[in-house]
């Protein structure tokens, strides 16, 4: 067995949860999702006890008959039979497994990792898993949604994720790194023999990640091949997320790894690629330039989603171009924010949006209700933003919020003279949410100037902090 695949055994009756199903040893039941008995036959149930028993760890087709029906001989070709009933019960296949992974000439493994086996709690509904996880396919999935405007990252990221074992993609909410992501791996899905798995830690908690993460590396190198490993939304699993890269390098160099993140994870050779908001042309360059301002990036990111709610109508043209930059401007060119208000202005008009006040401004809808509850609304993005801050973090951008459009370090320092507990370590917080991304560099301002993103200023100005807490 590999070192990194080790996992705690599990106890031999309780109940267990794999994936969205409920194993019940002592009934010798598998439930679905709504708490309904799935048809298993008997040797199928035992094959998925034994599996459970090994989980994440490579089991022998010996040791697999010996496990399941021990002093019983049982053909080889039987067990195959068998194990062709449980991956039905199971809804999984050979070809693209969730559950059982075949490793040729070896036997076969459960991936505790990608289906987080846990023990069912009755507090915890069934089917919720805290660590999402899919082998990805060359096939655009039905949510994949097109990336505008980063044409020229991605050429290069194409090569970077290649060429180095780790690559994060550093961003704030809201930037489109998980979309990014998703559409470099599948650029490189050929370079990696299609051994690419995209893994969301979003809603796993740091202790999960860490006992998931090992033995979804294990798996996707076992065969021998490169492989890719997708870590999205690494922000509250970081430690995790890091030991683990750590302990795949040791191991060989078959896993690149591909993660996104607030911040770096912060290890030796990691490739830090930080996105930045989509390019806004200036509206006074209508005048001169006209028709390039079509090609900018937020610009088109806006065209194509009004698009995309009202049929395909939605014409820039000389009469409502000032008006979408206007919109960009307002939102810095934050793509998720204009994602939201394209919908608005489908249905309304650009210049009713343009209209809209913070608070209005926040309050809009994400038009897909399969959307992340971080993403429902640009309220719930700036709050789930805010979620890993300290008082003292959280004091000190309320306060840089007040600044203006951008501000510079002394005039940080000065307005934070008076905040207790962060005078005397001002440079520390500053660092600290540049590197978080809550503090962005005002690049088209000038060195040495930075800005709280506009986002997150109106939503300390309407006081939304205060409202929900």
């Amino acid at each position: 067995m590999l070192p990194w695949l080790a996992t705690p055994p599990m106890p031999a009756t309780a109940p267990v949860a794999v994936g969205e199903y409920v194993v019940q040893p002592r009934e010798r039941r598998l439930l679905d999702t709504r708490g309904q008995a799935v048809p298993i036959g008997g040797r199928a149930f035992e094959l998925l006890l034994a599996l459970i028993e090994r989980a994440g760890q490579v089991v022998s087709l010996d040791e697999l008959k010996e496990l399941a029906w021990p002093g019983i001989v049982i053909e080889q070709n039987t067990l195959r039979v068998h194990m062709a009933s449980l991956r039905k019960a199971l809804r999984d296949n050979q070809k693209e497994a969730r559950y059982i992974a075949t490793i040729p000439g070896r036997g076969y493994s459960l991936i505790c990792g990608a289906c987080t086996l846990v023990p069912h709690d009755e507090g915890t509904p069934r089917g919720q898993v805290p660590v999402s996880w899919h082998r990805m396919k060359r096939t655009l999935p039905s949510n994949h949604d097109p990336v505008v405007g980063r044409d020229d990252e991605l050429a290069a990221l194409v090569g970077t994720v290649q060429r180095h074992r780790v690559t994060t993609l550093v961003a704030g909410g809201g930037m489109g790194k998980s979309t990014l992501a998703r559409e470099l791996a599948l650029r490189v899905m050929q370079a990696f023999d299609d051994e690419v798995h995209f893994i969301d830690l979003a809603d796993g908690p740091d202790a999960a990640v860490a006992e998931a993460l090992p033995a979804l590396a294990g798996l996707a190198g076992l065969a021998g091949k490169r492989s890719l490993l997708v870590l999205d939304n690494c922000d509250k699993a970081l430690d995790a997320v890091a030991s683990s890269v750590l302990q795949w390098a040791a191991h060989g160099d078959l896993v690149h790894v591909l993660a996104t993140s607030r911040e770096p994870l912060g290890l030796p050779h990691e490739q830090l690629h930080w996105l930045r908001p989509l390019e806004i042309p200036d509206i006074g360059s209508l005048r001169h330039e006209g028709t390039p301002a079509l090609h900018s990036p937020a610009v088109a990111l806006l065209a194509d989603r009004i698009r995309a709610h009202d049929g395909g109508r939605f014409r820039l043209t000389q009469d409502n171009m000032a008006d979408a930059i206007a919109l960009c401007r307002r939102v810095e060119g934050l793509p998720l924010a204009i994602e939201l208000m394209a919908q608005n202005a489908a249905r309304l008009g650009l210049r009713s949006t343009k209209s809209l006040s913070a608070e209005e401004l926040l309050a809009l809808p994400h038009p897909r209700r399969t959307a992340p509850k971080r993403h429902a609304s640009l309220e719930a993005l700036c709050r789930s933003s805010l979620e890993l801050l300290g008082d003292v973090d959280l004091a000190v951008l309320r306060r840089c919020s007040r600044l203006g459009e951008s501000f510079t370090f002394d005039a940080a320092r000065q307005s934070l003279a008076s905040l207790e507990g962060a005078s005397t370590s001002m440079p520390g917080h500053l660092i600290g949410l540049l590197e978080k991304s809550h503090i962005e560099p005002a690049l088209d301002v000038g060195p040495g100037h930075f800005r709280v993103p506009a986002l997150m200023r109106s939503f300390f100005a309407a006081g939304a902090e205060r409202q929900g807490a």
